[in-house]
């Protein structure tokens, strides 16, 4: 009779239960699998399938080999599938060798972290997370601004902060994000920041004009977006009452607004006398 034990191999890092991990994107992850034989004397041999692209698998020592799993999971597999591999072990057993595989398999989670910004005419600019994360929650914002003169306001934890940039220019601006799952990720972007001296709309001076005679009120400045007290929302509005009229001009994220008193005087009444 010929008996032949079957040889073993080990879950992540020697656990004899655990063959699944989650992990973060773009944190290397390095683990080990241990093969075992009760036949002492034989060699085994450890593969894997090699179907995890970028991951390494290295196997050392003899007679029980030692693979080592090694993987810096991309932004890409983050919140996807699970990424499995499988490891093999087999004896040197004569006339009949054994053979064990088992599989292992990670999940990938991670932030994608993005953001937008509003630059409101002058230094100070709005800042808008765009992040997701469609796996756990994000738990943490820590926004970089690259603004060293501004001091300690040079950062924020705030979700969607404001800043009052020291100057104008181009600044480097980070955002990190950390999420329940504890993975971090981090989102640069170079902001331009402009102070406009923003004076567009004129509409004149106050003015008195005969009752009976329409006035043309003109905001100028084509193609931009037009608020005025009556409602309207056209460059120029037509009136023939007195009153106080303001218009708003909006061009991109700057506004400007203008006032004009205008008031209509009736015309005079002569009385000349009978002749």
């Amino acid at each position: 009779n010929c008996i032949n034990n079957i040889p073993t191999l080990s879950g992540i890092n020697g656990s004899p239960t655990n063959f699944n991990d989650t992990v973060c994107a773009q944190v290397p992850i390095t683990f080990q699998i241990f093969s075992n034989d009760l036949d002492t004397a034989q060699i085994d041999t450890m593969w894997w399938d090699n179907s995890i692209a970028g991951a390494t698998f290295t196997v050392t020592g003899s007679p029980h080999p030692i693979g080592t799993f090694s993987w810096i999971p991309p932004s890409s597999a983050a919140n996807t599938v699970s990424y499995c591999f499988t490891v093999t072990i087999k004896d040197n057993a004569c006339p009949y060798e054994a053979t064990q595989t088992n599989a292992y398999c990670l999940r990938v989670v991670g932030v994608r972290t993005g953001f937008k910004y509003i630059n409101l005419c002058n230094t100070v600019v709005n800042f808008i997370d765009t992040s997701f994360i469609p796996s756990g929650t994000i738990t943490g914002w820590h926004w970089l601004f690259g603004d060293p003169s501004s001091g300690v306001n040079d950062s924020s934890n705030l979700q969607n902060p404001t800043h009052n940039f020291s100057d104008t220019g181009n600044f480097t601006v980070r955002l990190i994000t950390t999420s329940s799952w504890g993975c971090s990720d981090t989102a640069y972007e170079t902001v331009h920041v402009v102070k406009i001296p923003f004076d567009v709309v004129h509409l004149g001076n106050d003015t008195s004009v005969c009752t009976g005679v329409t006035l043309t009120l003109n905001a100028g400045n084509p193609g931009a977006l037009f608020t005025w007290s009556t409602g309207a929302t056209t460059q120029t509005i037509q009136i023939t009452t007195s009153g106080t009229y303001w218009v708003k001009v909006l061009i991109g994220a700057c506004a400007d607004t203008d006032t004009i008193v205008v008031t209509f005087i009736p015309p005079p009444i002569v009385n000349l006398g009978n002749d």
